[in-house]
């Protein structure tokens, strides 16, 4: 399969809400707008760089109405800008960074890396897609025009260790449940970010968070609320997620993990991309 280099970028939002992130391939120009745009200024980087696939990442933009780029991600439901941004970042094995992105730690803490059912886009689109990208790569090449890049591909520990929750392993299998995996999540960040802190301080505190998250959304799927009603209600729960962990760990410590301030708690959803994208 062809490389091309992948890397995140990221602008301030007018809502009240955490950063823009959307994804640009600087070997062609192109870009993954994930629901939002590219255009604002001023934008910084917000990724490392890393050698994948545009070919795979073009296939699944799978846009939504009114909404460019999803990555097959529902807004508001699997995750936000941001998780649709780390997916097609993925065939580059980067990862936008919470360092860079404001509001992305609060965000990985209710939708995870990647999404929601993360597994299921791995087999279901992700793997579907690089295939048929790397039969048209190597046609490509073969007519000698290949466009690999010189840029080796940027794996870090921590994404390899994230993105093992989902393959699993001979004694350990994925998980079945989504909020399983964003908890196995925050455990490994936490081991990471925090290695002093144990990763089971807060599980069964993010746990019922998690919970009522999920109650929210099955609430708004059945028509028991409307989509503006589970937006506020999901912000309001993040915003009490982001104060009781900052509570239970500690201003620096939390700071470490999301890169948040401990006196800062902001918005995940931002109402303006979720009216577009639910109407």
């Amino acid at each position: 399969m062809a490389d091309e280099v992948l890397r995140g970028y990221a602008y301030s939002t007018e809502y009240g809400t955490g950063d823009h992130a959307f994804v640009r391939c600087e070997t062609n120009g192109r870009y993954f707008d994930c629901f939002g745009g590219h255009s604002k200024l001023p934008q910084h980087q917000a990724s490392e760089p890393g050698a994948g696939s545009y070919g795979a990442a073009d296939c699944y933009r799978l846009p939504r109405p009114n909404c460019p780029d999803s990555a097959g991600i529902r807004y508001a439901v699997t995750g936000v800008c941001h998780q649709a941004a780390n997916r097609f970042l993925y065939s580059a094995r980067v990862m936008l960074d919470v360092k860079l992105v404001r509001g992305l730690g609060a965000s990985s803490l209710v939708f995870g890396t990647w999404g929601l059912f993360h597994n299921e886009w791995l087999r279901d689109i992700y793997v579907p897609c690089t295939k048929k990208a790397h039969d048209a790569a190597r046609v490509f090449a073969s007519a000698g025009k290949s466009g690999d890049s010189e840029l080796p591909s940027s794996s870090s520990e921590l994404f390899d260790r994230l993105d093992a929750i989902y393959r699993g392993t001979a004694t350990q299998p994925p998980p079945r449940q989504p909020e399983e995996a964003i908890l196995n999540e925050t455990a490994e960040r936490m081991k990471h970010f925090i290695p002093n802190v144990p990763p089971g301080s807060i599980r069964d505190l993010h746990g019922r968070y998690l919970a009522q998250i999920a109650t929210v959304r099955q609430d708004a799927d059945a028509g028991r609320m409307t989509f503006e009603e589970r937006d506020d209600r999901i912000n309001d729960l993040a915003r009490g997620m982001q104060q009781d962990f900052a509570r239970a760990l500690g201003p620096d410590a939390y700071e470490k993990l999301t890169g948040m301030s401990g006196t800062e708690q902001i918005d995940i959803i931002d109402r303006f991309e979720s009216g577009m994208c639910s109407s």
